[in-house]
């Protein structure tokens, strides 16, 4: 899937930024690389469109020193975690990003 490898290099370019504000643009210029496709999947709740999502919550986490930004990864996945109990096989996919949202934040 591209959306991934764009994923991965986000992640990879947010790391390598020292300031926050650029961190934080770096980090959303992943979102101006999903497609239609992809955004009418998330739309729809598509499991792994949601888990890709909620992998993009990793890389918010890199950017919590902005105010705005402390809390929305932790509410990605809290909502991702929701909308895939119902695919309850698929939560253990939730545990990478959490980890890296807690390195950041703390359980």
């Amino acid at each position: 899937m591209l959306i991934l490898k764009h994923l991965s290099r986000s992640y990879q370019k947010t790391r390598q930024v020292p300031t926050d504000g650029d961190r934080i643009s770096v980090a959303f210029s992943w979102t101006s690389s999903l497609s239609d496709p992809f955004t009418r999947l998330l739309y729809e709740h598509d499991p792994i469109a949601v888990l890709v999502l909620a992998h993009f919550a990793a890389l918010l986490s890199e950017c919590q020193h902005s105010w705005w930004m402390r809390e929305l990864p932790q509410r990605v996945v809290a909502a991702a975690q929701k909308l895939l109990m119902s695919t309850p096989e698929l939560l253990d996919y939730l545990d990478w990003p959490l980890q890296i949202i807690n390195a950041h934040t703390g359980p």
